[in-house]
């Protein structure tokens, strides 16, 4: 899909008066840089064994195979990439790159071409931001002194001010949302600044000549947009009141619609992601009536929280294109709910929103963190029970991870977590950790924590276990709300459309995920 963060932060540039180029190689074509014939044909071959999770010995020599070539053209393709940005910078005179940090290779990766772009280009600044700093902040600087500083929140009103102190007509000290190490070598921290008013933002540009790679079929057109930014709830496991603040903010009905339609002009898409981390009732049935009167034939999904969205007319917002609502359940035991979780709700009303949900015809996805601290085997029979009754159209089945920052990390013992090598080894163990979601989960490199006395292989097996009894139950599990406005498109069900993503990602078969996406766009 196309990066909706670059693209808010390019409109931002652009407003200012500056020149952007966005240069996002999360596209069809990458898929083929990484992934060499010779590592598609030794996966394809794998597959039906894979899938079933029974792998022989000699499938998994074949597969630590497959892995080495895969890792190879990873080197190859960053060395290309590294040019191709060299080029970019040559040809624009740019006097900044800025680089979205991601976990796994989206880090590491991401680092090996900032130091390139630092050797070769000695007068350029070089800035990261995006999800790694809000997790890691200044631990990077313990890792890299690769970034002149790097940026974290909310980015839309500090990307201009970093192209001022790039130009060298700002002091960095003065931007908010920034760190970095001074002369002496201190670190300096801003003060963090959320956007008061989302309809003040410029709107993102997807336009091809500033965005390049959204011509032709590089990229799904599925855009996420922003609807409401902030969280009132203080989940024990999340971090997003840090990023985004406590308070709801909300997009004006108006501005959403017109956003849509400026997106549907650039794009062609007509299928949108809300962007907030649980839409509230209010927005959801304004936005619903908005899209309704603007005549806009689209679909939507979005997340939702039992007792922010508890108000909403789900016909009416089934009416207005809402295909799909994600809702964090997370466990159907109230105890859970209070001491593990915090997620401020009762039992009784996730089992209302749910029922709700699917009488509108609104594909229900209820997502359970399994298992969370305090789990014992009354909860999972609670879990299990308000899954069994409700019955939403998917589960996903989520691993009890200890993210940085939130509760569950700064007090990890009051919950049963365990970090024997301390908390600063974990973070810096996290900052480079790659999941290599080709392996099953044993081969994994071990979490450096433990939640009730078993480590991350124990715990892994654990939740697929628990994934396992839903789906001898006939209940689906892991498919989210992208992935059925996907189906759509593909006139497939939401389960054979994950069944099919399954294999052509995991056995790389890049003719078949360029078909699907040619699929997908023109429908």
């Amino acid at each position: 899909m196309p990066d909706n963060g670059l693209a808010g932060l390019a409109g931002s540039l652009l407003a200012a008066g500056h020149s952007v180029k966005i240069l996002d190689y999360g596209t069809v074509d990458t898929v083929k840089r990484l992934m060499p014939e010779s590592a598609h044909r030794l996966l394809k071959g794998l597959w039906q064994r894979a899938a079933k999770g029974n792998l022989s010995a000699l499938g998994l020599v074949t597969l630590f195979r497959a892995s080495r070539i895969q890792a190879k053209a990873l080197k190859t393709t960053i060395r290309e990439v590294a040019d191709e940005i060299s080029r970019e910078i040559e040809s624009s005179a740019a006097d900044f790159v800025g680089f979205k940090l991601w976990n796994g290779d989206g880090f590491s990766s991401s680092v090996e071409l900032a130091k390139t772009i630092r050797k070769r280009h000695p007068r350029v600044k070089v800035i990261g931001g995006g999800p790694q700093v809000d997790w890691f902040e200044e631990c990077i600087f313990d890792y890299t002194d690769v970034f002149h500083c790097l940026a974290r929140g909310e980015g839309e009103e500090t990307v201009p001010l970093l192209a001022e102190w790039s130009e060298g007509r700002r002091d960095l000290g003065g931007i908010a949302n920034v760190l970095f190490k001074d002369a002496p070598g201190a670190l300096v921290k801003t003060p963090l600044k959320t956007v008061d008013n989302l309809d003040a933002l410029a709107m993102p540009c997807y336009d091809a000549a500033h965005y390049p790679t959204i011509a032709g079929n590089r990229h799904l057109k599925m855009v996420t947009i922003d609807e409401s930014r902030g969280c009132p709830n203080s989940c024990y496991f999340c971090i997003h009141p840090r990023k985004s603040g406590s308070i709801w903010r909300l997009k004006s009905p108006e501005r959403l619609v017109a956003e849509m339609k400026g997106i549907i002009a650039q794009t062609g898409a007509n299928a949108f992601i809300y962007a907030g981390s649980n839409t509230p009732s209010k927005a959801a049935v304004a936005n619903a009536k908005a899209i309704i009167d603007s005549g806009l034939k689209v679909s939507y999904g979005c997340f939702g929280h039992a007792k922010g969205i508890r108000k909403a007319d789900f016909d009416l917002l089934k009416q207005s294109g809402c295909r799909a609502i994600f809702y964090g359940v997370e466990s159907g035991c109230q105890r859970i709910l209070d001491d593990a979780l915090n997620k401020g709700t009762k039992v009784e009303e996730i089992r209302d929103i749910l029922k709700r949900t699917k009488e509108a015809g609104i594909y229900t996805i209820g997502s359970v963190i399994y298992p969370s601290p305090f789990e014992d085997e009354t909860s999972r029979k609670e879990t299990m029970a308000l899954l069994l009754d409700t019955r939403p159209d998917s589960v996903p089945v989520q691993f009890p991870g200890l993210v940085p920052g939130c509760a569950w990390d700064e007090e990890a013992s009051r919950f049963g977590f365990e970090i024997p090598k301390g908390r600063k080894y974990a973070m810096h163990y996290g900052l480079t950790y790659k999941i290599k979601l080709i392996y099953p989960p044993r081969f994994w490199k071990p979490l450096p924590y433990l939640l009730n006395g078993r480590n991350s292989r124990q715990l892994m097996a654990e939740t697929a276990r628990f994934a396992k009894d839903l789906q001898d139950a006939r209940l689906t599990t892991n498919i989210a709300h992208d992935m059925v406005l996907m189906a759509d498109k593909m006139s497939m069900s939401p389960d054979e459309f994950r069944k099919h993503a399954m294999e052509v990602f995991f056995t790389g078969d890049y003719e078949r995920i360029r078909q699907t996406v040619e699929t997908i766009n023109a429908n």
